[in-house]
């Protein structure tokens, strides 16, 4: 069963068109693994505009991608008086392209999930999250990869999967990108835990979630998806 889910920016990083959000913030939907785990997806941001004040490196920002279409929110990690260098905390190399400060379009102050709001760190203690992050990157897919065969074997069993009540299981929903055509995500518990990449033709689904999902039984939309992701109008069934 596919359900209808609002809609999103067809970018890499962000779902959903900015709106006017409290006291002079916009408001935007995150997507993306490239700012994990300081931002997930489902993650409702709060983007203040800088105004007078100035780009300050370790700040996470929201900018429109450089010669291409879709937003990106990506931490400060270098600022000149002409260019800002910007990378995903989850990213192990900066990102391969220089920023203008009239492309920022303001700072991530804060995100939102459920009834919870968290703070983003910017400036210093923003920059030192940034690095203890980067550093951790080699760790974390060193492990990764040594556990992967017992995680890919007990995803497989269904053994998790099966103590769920069908109440709450993962499901798959529908929604609508803005530039045409839709796009499919899996929902867990209110959180969005995986995406149908059109490009691989196949669903990429958030550790440890995969223990709770029947992948065989996902949709799998017909060829006629787009090499960004997007599924064209008309090709669900």
């Amino acid at each position: 069963m596919i359900e209808r889910f609002g809609e999103d920016e067809s970018g890499l990083l962000i779902a959903g068109p900015v709106r006017p959000g409290e006291k002079g913030a916009r408001l935007s939907g995150y997507i993306g693994p490239s700012m994990n785990p300081t931002l997930s997806e489902g993650d409702m941001l709060e983007i203040q505009p800088y105004k007078d004040r100035s780009v300050r490196p370790g700040d996470v920002v929201f900018f429109r991608r450089p010669g291409g279409e879709g937003f990106i929110v990506h931490r400060v990690v270098v600022r000149s008086p002409v260019w800002i260098v910007t990378r995903g905390d989850n990213n192990p190399q900066a990102d391969p392209f220089l920023l203008r400060p009239s492309d920022i379009m303001g700072r991530v102050a804060a995100a939102r999930r459920r009834n919870r709001r968290r703070r983003i760190s910017g400036g210093f203690r923003g920059l030192v999250r940034g690095r203890l992050l980067m550093i951790s990157i080699p760790v974390k897919r060193r492990g990764s990869r040594l556990l992967h065969p017992l995680y890919r074997a007990l995803a497989f069993a269904g053994f998790f999967r099966r103590l769920l009540p069908p109440s709450v299981r993962p499901r798959c929903v529908e929604s609508a990108s803005l530039r045409g055509g839709t796009r499919l995500h899996l929902v867990f518990l209110g959180r969005v835990i995986g995406r149908y990449a059109a490009a691989k033709r196949s669903w990429v689904i958030r550790r440890p979630f995969k223990l709770f999902v029947d992948e065989a039984s996902l949709p799998r939309p017909p060829m006629n998806s787009d090499d960004r992701g997007h599924i064209r109008s008309g090709s669900l069934r």
